[in-house]
């Protein structure tokens, strides 16, 4: 899948595991993930699914918002 952004916008893009695992060890539910990274809940699941590829931007600015550490 072809992404909207420039393909440097995915470098440093973590893995769907360590999405999930990051974000249910912070003990949040999608939907607050999704908004701490300020995408829509719709998103959130695709990128812990792999459907879509994360940008790094979305990333950090999950990690950020949300005082989550990085499982991996």
């Amino acid at each position: 899948m072809a992404g909207i952004l420039p393909k440097s916008a995915y470098r440093g893009s973590p893995q769907p595991m360590t999405i999930k695992l990051t974000r249910v060890r912070a003990g949040l539910t999608q939907r607050q993930a999704a908004a701490a990274a300020g995408i829509s809940v719709e998103s959130w699941p695709r990128y812990e699914r792999g459907e879509r590829r994360m940008p790094a931007s979305v990333w950090q600015a999950f990690l950020s918002a949300s005082k989550a550490k990085i499982v991996r």
